[in-house]
């Protein structure tokens, strides 16, 4: 898609003891991730990240390119949006997509290590296609040992189907969706998120 406006940007819009705040909740969320054993690394859809092994220098190997070195965490609070979507909003009509926004996903905090040649980086990339092919498509978890998950059932006309308790089923005849390689979760295109279901990224804001 073509956009006469492809992007708008607002210039020292957010105040610097405000960006403090955040690097600060950012840098905590990600201590205390790593406390807990979650993941911290920043992963491409197409596994082109850094993994635990270091970047092979010694031979160009398109298999082995790595796009993005970072380390991130997923922030949810209530101020960030209040503070943030306002811009989406501002954008969206002074850049004249006018496109229909009605919800947004977490927000990605990103540490890059580093300085010069050996720091972190993330190469040119697209944050989706905008269109259907895009769209999030629904999962269903079914055990997290092994971890799997199904899509949900859908009756003739297309419509997921639900039980007595109001929950979608999962479609047991069907193959398990895709994990990604290391298996710690979903391929991104699929989402337990009933939210997200069906939704197109349609704007992306750094």
């Amino acid at each position: 898609m073509k956009l006469l406006h492809p992007f708008i940007s607002f210039k020292q819009a957010i105040k610097p003891d405000v960006c403090e705040k955040i690097i600060s909740l950012g840098l905590s969320t990600i201590k205390e991730n790593k406390e807990k054993g979650i993941s911290t690394d920043g992963t491409t859809l197409n596994e082109k990240h850094k993994k635990n092994d270091k970047i092979k220098k010694k031979k160009f190997s398109l298999n082995e390119t790595v796009i993005r070195d970072s380390e991130i965490c997923w922030l949810k609070n209530k101020y960030l949006y209040d503070l943030i979507l306002p811009f989406i909003g501002k954008a969206n009509k002074e850049a004249g997509w006018n496109w229909n926004i009605d919800t947004g996903e977490a927000l990605q905090f990103t540490v890059y290590h580093g300085r010069e040649k050996d720091g972190g980086f993330y190469g040119w990339h697209s944050d989706g296609s905008s269109d259907f092919n895009g769209a999030i498509r629904p999962a269903i978890k079914i055990s997290d040992k092994p971890l799997r998950f199904k899509p949900p059932k859908i009756d003739p006309d297309g419509k997921l189907i639900k039980d007595i308790n109001n929950q979608f089923i999962p479609d047991t005849d069907k193959e398990d969706l895709p994990l990604k390689k290391d298996g710690t979760g979903l391929v991104q295109i699929f989402s337990t998120d009933k939210e997200k279901w069906g939704k197109i990224r349609k704007i992306s804001m750094t």
